[in-house]
């Protein structure tokens, strides 16, 4: 069923990349992906914790590197994660914004919409 959804994402939104965290649960995942040539992902190993990985791209957002559209269908339940880390219910785009920032870290802005 992931590996169904990942394709149908990456074909809804035109995803040129995507980035899948490796561990030794996605490891099966990544190689599935690429023998049945359906996405080829790049795996990305996480330096540090959830929240030393927040921390290290906040200054970033702070500084306005990154920017959100101002409607999007999923911004708001996105802006409730963000605003709520590290004390929320939810973490997983948390950890999916960070971990793309992690690994894009560009010198423009970055948007996200």
């Amino acid at each position: 069923a992931l590996k169904r959804m990942i394709v149908e994402y990456k074909q809804q939104y035109g995803a040129g990349t995507v980035l899948i965290e490796e561990s030794p649960a996605s490891i099966g995942l990544i190689q599935q992906l690429e023998f049945e040539k359906l996405v080829y992902p790049v795996p990305i190993r996480p330096q540090g914790d959830k929240l030393q990985r927040a921390a290290s791209v906040s200054a970033m957002l702070e500084a306005g590197r990154g920017r959100f559209p101002h409607e999007a269908p999923w911004l708001d339940d996105l802006m409730s994660e963000l605003l709520a880390f590290p004390g929320g219910r939810h973490d997983d785009q948390v950890d999916s914004v960070t971990l793309f920032l992690n690994w894009f870290s560009p010198k423009v802005p970055i948007y996200f919409g």
